[in-house]
């Protein structure tokens, strides 16, 4: 069976920064950034003299997103959705998404019958997948792994409050991005590893974002995030589609949300190493979150 890992996902909702590693054919200089499928982000021809102070970006950020209020109240979150890849005879795959601050989170995949999980609890870090002798083997986070979940920097994000998580934000210039200008933000994270992000210039809105990774050889190259499909989700603005590509332009994998559970009941247990407890699959082969008053379809306008 094919592991299926989730992308960095350091989105507008402050997800979980799972690793995902290159594959070796894909090792790429680490200043390469996605092209061909996708356009690149090329510098604005646009003059950069009403460029914003950070903290004013930052707010109208939090603001687009839907206040900083509003992520306040949340203390839980779910997403169900599929996985999608462009690899050949590969059908989607139901996924399960949950967070709960300050910085736990759990991504579950099945796939003929199989169940993958990756379960990060704020401090530790865990990868169920089939093998070993009893058909499923229990890991630890790689080093990497272990760094990337804790600078996904909770539910919220590195942009949302970054100095109170150790991180740093600084506005580098203005690029455009698929015909829209952007502002391109440099961000280091608590482990000094370095990402960028573009802020839509008119609706501050994340586009997309660029974070390294490495393949099993150590050598590194650039993934591209691109954060599609914005909708109103109980008054939070999120992205319903997490794109990631490789250095070379090729889709990764593609996170398609289709329900979203806002301050779900979660046990105790839920962030427990990979295996000690099961979350339930639905007939069908979506994903069952319960969530006081059910999932919570996006409203589309």
């Amino acid at each position: 069976m094919k592991s299926i890992r989730p992308a960095g996902m350091v989105v507008a909702i402050g997800a979980a920064c799972l690793a995902l590693q290159l594959p070796d054919a894909h090792a790429a200089d680490p200043r390469a950034s996605a092209s061909g499928a996708v356009d690149a982000a090329t510098p604005s021809q646009a003059s950069d003299a009403a460029q914003p102070r950070v903290d004013e970006l930052l707010a109208k950020y939090a603001q687009a997103r839907g206040g900083a209020a509003a992520w306040a109240a949340v203390q839980s979150m779910g997403w169900t959705g599929r996985v999608e890849t462009e690899a050949p005879g590969q059908q989607p795959v139901p996924f399960l998404m949950l967070f709960q601050r300050p910085g736990a989170t759990r991504f579950e995949v099945v796939q003929q019958t199989q169940r993958s999980v990756r379960v990060y609890d704020g401090s530790h870090g865990w990868r169920m997948h089939p093998g070993g002798e009893r058909g499923v083997q229990v890991d630890d986070y790689t080093p990497e792994e272990l760094a990337a979940a804790r600078d996904a920097c909770g539910l919220d994000g590195p942009l949302a409050d970054p100095a109170a998580k150790g991180a740093s934000v600084s506005i580098e210039g203005s690029d455009v991005v698929e015909g829209r200008k952007a502002w391109r933000l440099r961000v280091a994270l608590p482990s000094g590893a370095v990402q960028r992000h573009w802020i839509d210039a008119s609706d501050y809105r994340d586009l997309r974002y660029e974070r390294t990774a490495h393949d099993r050889a150590g050598r590194a190259g650039v993934l591209t995030v691109w954060l599609r499909d914005y909708q109103e989700v109980g008054g939070l603005r999120l992205p319903m589609q997490v794109e990631t590509r490789l250095p070379d332009g090729r889709l990764a994998d593609r996170l398609v949300i289709e329900k979203v559970a806002i301050n779900p009941e979660l046990s105790a247990d839920t962030f427990a190493p990979p295996g000690t407890r099961p979350l339930k699959l639905a007939p069908h082969g979506g994903v069952i979150v319960n969530a006081t008053g059910g999932a919570t379809p996006p409203a589309r306008h």
